[in-house]
């Protein structure tokens, strides 16, 4: 989704892009409703699930001279797509078997994977492969991977968190909303 996120950046800008990004919202929400037993539709949630439909749709169409350009159109589309679904995927393991206890483990696992996929596919990338052995490049990414890691980490805890007036689990979507 990186790599995506940067191509779209490129060719639709960086508005349009964020905007599919944040929008994505929509599906892991309508996704947590439907996995959850105590979250629920209401009208503020399907008002603001319209609306976000609504402004993905009208920050990726760009008819260029009446005709629809396919190449500036389907990538923010794609994003929505990709992050909604990926969003999505770490609910459900968060719901089947994430608790509070295995929540360091599998964000440890998730982001070890994506580092070895990543030196798996350095060969494939000149560029990549010449910034891996510079210092800079291991002090930003050692950066940008334990922020990752906080906000995985954090995140899930946040799904995981008991109310302690009602004793029950916070609703899946509202936490998704403030995402």
């Amino acid at each position: 989704m990186f790599r995506l996120i940067g191509q779209s950046v490129l060719k639709v800008g960086v508005s349009t892009t964020s905007v599919a990004t944040k929008m994505s919202v929509i599906i892991p929400i309508l996704f947590t409703v439907a996995i959850e037993a105590n979250d629920t539709l209401n009208p503020i949630k399907i008002f603001g699930i319209v609306l976000a439909l609504i402004a993905v749709f009208l920050i990726s169409y760009k008819p260029d001279k009446g005709h629809i350009q396919l190449s500036t159109t389907l990538l923010p589309i794609l994003i929505f797509v990709g992050i909604g679904v990926l969003d999505s995927l770490v609910k459900y393991a968060q719901f089947r078997y994430v608790s509070n206890d295995l929540n360091p483990i599998f964000s440890g696992v998730t982001f070890g994977i994506a580092g070895l996929t990543g030196i798996l596919l350095l060969p494939f990338n000149r560029n990549a492969a010449k910034e891996f052995i510079r210092i800079k490049t291991w002090i930003f990414g050692t950066i940008l991977g334990l922020s990752n890691f906080g906000s995985m980490y954090f995140f899930i805890g946040a799904l995981n968190h008991i109310d302690i007036s009602t004793g029950k689990q916070t609703q899946g979507s509202v936490i998704f909303w403030h995402k």
